[in-house]
């Protein structure tokens, strides 16, 4: 059930992560600050899911602002990896504790649930921000909230 339930939560997440990418790529002149913003979230994205694989020690910055079309790009890569992970998943693997170190190299163990959760969380977090950079350039920010897409409004 859990799996079902992060399945759809991350297609969601690649859902509205396209749909927001599209509309800043709409803009006339959409702020460096909001496609930093968007590049930021699916670099952080594969630094996660590399923490849960045990692979994490080559990536060093979750800032480096990669451009539209690589944002598009790694997007499909990425959950490509995080479907094809889902499909493998087994009935404990969500309750395994994973160790990390965070981007400073501070040591943490969390659950593959909880991090799971945080990503989602993080995801809709700095949407908000990117929809606050696109309301800045006059115009209204494409609907991302959960329900909608439940809805089949997105």
């Amino acid at each position: 059930m859990e799996r079902e339930y992060f399945r759809a939560m991350l297609a969601y997440d690649r859902a509205v992560n396209e749909t927001m990418l599209a509309s800043l790529q709409e803009l006339p002149s959409a702020s460096d600050k909001a496609m930093a913003i968007m590049s930021h979230i699916i670099e952080t994205e594969f630094l996660w899911y590399h923490r849960i694989q045990g692979r994490y020690d080559h990536i060093r910055s979750v800032w480096t602002g990669w451009s539209a079309v690589d944002i598009a790009a790694k997007g499909v890569e990425l959950y490509d990896l995080w479907t094809r992970w889902l499909d493998r998943l087994g009935p404990h693997d969500l309750g395994r504790t994973v160790r990390y170190r965070n981007t400073k190299g501070v040591a943490y163990d969390n659950t593959v649930h909880d991090i799971l959760v945080h990503v989602i969380n993080h995801s809709t977090y700095h949407r908000g921000q990117i929809a606050m950079e696109i309301r800045r350039c006059g115009v209204a920010p494409p609907l991302t909230d959960y329900i909608a897409y439940a809805r089949k409004e997105i």
